[in-house]
């Protein structure tokens, strides 16, 4: 049975864009768990010694809640980024299985991520969705591997805007930032000229 994972960043108590997570919990359910309640993330406790706390709650599932971790976000350094050519990939909902991904990420070389390309076009890095800057806007790749629950939340809000980006575009932006669940808009990013 297919297992499938949601992160999510906590603070103070609360889980942060539940709405979002539910929505791509619910999605994964109706394709693959029809018939099948969906888990409610609005369920999760906070353990006591976490409440006061900023970070991540990673829930493996399938038709039930099989773990819930709960642990210190780690924000890593990148300064680097390779643009890697991935063969056909399916990793629309969140799985567990990560392998095809991790192949592509082991292609990197001494850069410190990836930016996974499909038939030319930019769709996402090994663990989180894309926004260039163009020196005045932030544009997010039109066909990511995953829709990410931070990138709704800022297409949402008007932060970003959609566009079917190649990778002979990228060189038209000043910079690069990673967004995911525990990672923020410019957060973490990168110079286009570190871009390779």
């Amino acid at each position: 049975m297919c297992r499938f994972i949601e992160t999510m960043k906590f603070a103070h108590g609360s889980i942060d864009n539940l709405g979002f997570h539910q929505k791509r919990v619910n999605r994964a359910f109706t394709e693959y768990f029809s018939g099948h309640s969906p888990i409610q993330l609005k369920d999760i406790n906070i353990p006591d010694n976490w409440k006061d706390r900023v970070g991540k709650c990673r829930i493996v599932y399938n038709r039930d809640i099989i773990k819930i971790d709960f642990s210190q976000s780690t924000i890593f350094k990148i300064t680097s980024l390779k643009i890697v050519e991935s063969p056909a990939l399916d990793y629309k909902h969140k799985y567990e299985d990560r392998s095809q991904l991790e192949k592509l990420y082991h292609k990197r070389g001494t850069a410190d991520e990836v930016i996974i390309s499909l038939d030319g076009r930019i769709t996402d890095s090994f663990y989180a969705n894309l926004a260039f800057y163009s020196g005045e806007k932030w544009y997010t790749p039109m066909h990511p591997l995953l829709k990410g629950t931070k990138r709704q939340q800022l297409l949402e809000a008007g932060k970003l805007i959609e566009e079917d980006l190649k990778v002979d575009d990228i060189h038209n932006f000043q910079e690069v930032s990673l967004i995911n669940a525990m990672l923020d808009l410019g957060q973490v990013s990168v110079k286009i000229n570190q871009v390779y």
